[in-house]
């Protein structure tokens, strides 16, 4: 809904936070130094939201024609954005704006801010978690309020309510948790939350000190919230648990795993560990019962890992859930866990990629690929046939490329809107080796799942992704390549940092090239709009059938697939690496048929590779060098002088320093003599040179 009076949208709305017309609006009046709102208005009854539009309205025409004094906005409250829900909260501060601000810079969070009546701050942020009530910093010498936040059901007065100013034009910042915001903006301002709530957990109440007690009661609380698939993911400081006293879609409840508490986000309760448990009806055991207790530690497992007893896992569907496949000497069972010195192997309880079942049988599988292929094309389209061999060897790839250890090609679907790219990353995602599609993910996202789920990463909409994670692709295609990034800022020595692999292939699609560091690894796929009869929903029970194909093909030949980098021979070292990989697939699944085919589309991108490299400028000046070079023959210079180069060059816009930046880049080394610059010419690095940007010899006078 739009506000508006009559026909009239109010001047103030477009910057106004009210644009975000799921908030509910309250008139208020004010009354001293409270904001009262008026008779009638009683706002408990939208801290869900589900404010009508005709209410809200009416509170803005109450505003605007001068029957109250301002405006309020239900904190906590949901908002629909980009598909996503997010929640609305806010943090006073009741300092000098100007004061409040500078503290706020050390946070690096960027957000909308408003300045109060009282010349104080606002900070408003969009929370995808909900938002609890947690407690007000309170200044230790007046005990006046500094922070207050303002979570669910609270109240917080906004532009353009009177005496209200707006600071910037910026939307509330999104973010992920607002525990955690709050958390950082408490240590700006001199304020510890957790050592608040960690004292709540204690106030009043009979408490455990020993961490190793409280240790094995955390593991067993997060157990159960586990087994009763409530736990959703582990940060820096918390767990986040779909609340085990709500029922809810999304996470709002935390436990810190590092303090030993738990918050409430619906009415800000805080549990200690044995408080907790007794409300989950969970026996604990006894501090004597701890201190003899010796059991097999747990591990989670995404499965291609060989355990210490030599045994190789996988994770397979059965019955629904994800189950472990454990291979040994030619043998294999499907189980729910298994145990190896003291550690239990488990699936986790929930997996993000499309899962195989139990192969029936490890042998030969003739048909594999051409039924593959058939798939492909069934659901995607491509004037050029060799492409289908191009995706089928991709599949394969799949699932060996993390066991050969080497580097791995990309593959890039390149093409406008509606042709057929994110079609493509679907039917892949359906038949790779534990393929994870993602749309725009965050450089953290990307690390991380590669380095828990170790994939085939699909990407969607690669274009929009931010130079970060470019850096994380641009490092991926070989085998050991790391981030290193801090995960505890408050961690001594090598406990606050971590080394994330990101050796990954990766599949993605985008409308435009991307940088030259990542398009050199790809293997570009030119997407057309599709002009033959396809199938408008993939098959899964076939798709499942195929990855269950796979998988057996990738036990049968465990630790004996090898790739020389050697199948395609070019003079271009990068193509070279990038199509060997599939060509060796192809030569072991497809035969020869199949390998020919990867052949013909490596030469045809060979090709175009040459043909762009003599367009470039480079090509250009190489080829000045090579006539001079070639025009004294047996007198051939050792030296060729900048002013020669600039004599031939100079009318096409080339400047004696351009032809010293790129002669450098080139690899020739530079000669300095008295009064005049030059390069020493390396007759072999000239001939390769000529080699890469297609300067024939004809091209060149003939000596």
């Amino acid at each position: 809904m739009t506000a508006q009076i009559g026909e009239r949208k109010p001047d103030w709305l477009e910057f106004s936070l009210l644009r975000y017309s799921e908030l509910p609006v309250v008139p208020i009046r004010y009354v001293g130094d409270n904001k009262i709102p008026l008779q009638g208005w009683e706002y408990g009854k939208w801290k869900d939201g589900g404010q009508s539009e005709e209410d809200r309205q009416r509170a803005i025409d109450l505003f605007e024609r001068g029957e109250c004094d301002g405006l309020a906005i239900v904190c906590g409250t949901p908002v629909h954005i980009d598909g996503e829900t997010f929640y609305f909260f806010a943090i006073d501060i009741d300092l000098p704006a100007e004061e409040a601000l500078e503290a706020f810079r050390k946070t690096g969070i960027i957000t909308r801010f408003e300045r109060t009546l009282q010349g104080r701050l606002h900070a408003y942020f969009l929370s995808r978690l909900p938002t609890p009530n947690l407690p007000d910093m309170l200044d230790p010498e007046t005990e006046e309020k500094v922070l207050e936040f303002k979570g669910y059901g609270k109240l917080i007065v906004v532009y353009p309510s009177r005496g209200y100013e707006r600071l910037n034009d910026n939307p509330p910042s999104r973010v992920d948790d607002a525990l955690e915001v709050y958390s950082k903006i408490c240590k700006a301002f001199g304020f510890d939350l957790e050592e608040e709530l960690q004292r709540r957990a204690r106030k009043g109440r009979e408490m455990v000190a020993d961490s190793g007690v409280l240790s094995e009661w955390l593991k067993q609380i997060v157990e159960e919230l586990d087994r009763r698939g409530l736990l959703k993911g582990k940060g820096p400081n918390y767990y986040y648990v779909l609340c085990p006293f709500h029922e809810e879609k999304h996470p709002s409840f935390a436990i810190n795993h590092r303090k030993f508490y738990a918050v409430d986000y619906h009415d800000g309760e805080v549990y200690n560990m044995r408080e907790l448990a007794k409300a989950l009806g969970l026996q604990l055991a006894t501090e004597p019962e701890i201190e003899g207790i010796s059991r097999p530690k747990t591990k989670f497992t995404v499965g291609g890992e060989r355990l210490p007893d030599g045994t190789w896992v996988e994770v397979v569907e059965k019955d629904g859930r994800p189950h472990l496949l454990v291979y040994k000497d030619g043998v294999f069972k499907v189980v729910e866990s298994y145990e190896v010195d003291g550690m239990v192997y488990k699936p986790p309880p929930h997996v993000m990629f499309p899962l195989p079942r139990m192969p029936e049988r490890l042998d030969e599988d003739p048909t594999l690929w051409e039924e593959t292929r058939e798939f492909i094309k069934e659901h995607f389209y491509h004037l050029d046939s060799d492409v289908y061999e191009i995706l089928t060897a991709a599949v394969a790839w799949s699932y060996f490329y993390r066991d050969l250890r080497g580097s791995t090609p990309y593959i890039l679907f390149l093409g406008p809107w509606g042709s057929g790219k994110s079609r493509a990353l679907e039917v892949m995602e359906k038949l790779c080796y534990r393929a994870i599609l993602s749309v725009d993910p965050s450089e953290a996202s990307l690390f991380r799942s590669i380095d828990l789920f170790k994939p085939t990463l699909l990407i969607d909409e690669s274009q929009i992704i931010n130079p970060d994670v470019r850096a994380v692709l641009a490092s991926g295609y070989r085998y050991g390549a790391k981030v290193m990034r801090v995960i505890d800022p408050e961690s001594d020595g090598f406990n606050g940092i971590k080394f994330f692999n990101t050796y990954a292939f990766v599949i993605y699609a985008s409308r435009e090239e991307p940088p030259s560091d990542i398009l050199s690894r790809s293997i570009v796929i030119n997407c057309v709009k599709n002009l033959n009869q396809i199938r408008k929903r993939i098959d899964e029970a076939r798709a499942t059938e195929l990855r269950t194909r796979w998988l057996a093909q990738k036990l049968r030949f465990l630790d004996r697939v090898t790739v020389t980098y050697d199948e395609f021979v070019s003079d271009n070292g990068r193509l070279q690496e990038i199509i060997s990989p599939l060509k060796a697939m192809a030569t072991l699944f497809g035969g020869e048929k199949a390998a020919a085919a990867i052949e013909r589309y490596g030469r045809k991108m060979e090709a175009e590779i040459k043909a762009l490299e003599a367009s470039e400028p480079e090509a250009e000046l190489v080829e000045e060098v090579a006539r001079i070079y070639e025009e004294r023959g047996k007198d051939a210079p050792e030296i060729i002088y900048t002013h020669e180069l600039h004599e031939r060059l100079k009318d096409r816009g080339w400047t004696p320093q351009l032809i010293g930046r790129r002669m450098t880049a080139l690899g020739f080394k530079r000669y300095a003599g008295p009064g005049r610059r030059g390069y020493i010419i390396d007759p072999n690095l000239l001939a390769n040179l000529k080699i890469r940007y297609g300067l024939l010899q004809g091209r060149l006078p003939q000596t």
